[in-house]
């Protein structure tokens, strides 16, 4: 999971991501809200749907994290961080002083050692063909969509 948008309800924590909007210079709350309404159509933000705190995490299985700690959301992936881990739920998380999505981001060389470190944790978990794996590692997140 890549800088989950936790803590997106209406209101209820708005001024947490407010405060962290001078850190991120990637998203603004105005752009979150934007996103939220199009992207939700209706569909009640505590939603497990929608909201990652919500979601019933019985069975889960081990999940892999990475987050910044500039991004808006970063308050509430702490608190989604101790959640998974009172429900019980495997993961490993990478954090870097750095902006949402930043794991993704091949500008950074932090994000392309991120993308190649999770295409290499697929191809450990699954059955890939090696012509995918031997090729430039992005390629296997292309092959996915």
């Amino acid at each position: 999971m890549i800088s989950p948008a936790c803590g997106i309800e209406d209101g209820k924590n708005r001024n947490i991501r407010l405060a962290m909007e001078p850190f991120d210079p990637i998203l603004s709350v105005e752009m979150n809200d934007i996103i939220c309404n199009n992207w939700c159509k209706g569909v009640p933000l505590d939603s497990p749907d929608i909201s990652l705190e919500y979601v019933d995490y019985t069975g889960f299985p081990p999940m892999y994290l990475y987050y910044g700690e500039h991004e808006l959301f970063y308050p509430h992936v702490i608190n989604y961080v101790d959640l998974l881990k009172e429900k019980g739920v495997e993961f490993h998380k990478t954090v870097k002083p750095m902006c949402h999505d930043w794991a993704i981001c091949r500008l950074f060389p932090e994000g392309r050692r991120a993308v190649k470190e999770m295409c290499r944790i697929i191809n450990d978990k699954g059955d890939w063909p090696d012509a995918i794996m031997k090729s430039d590692p992005t390629v296997l997140l292309y092959k996915l969509r």
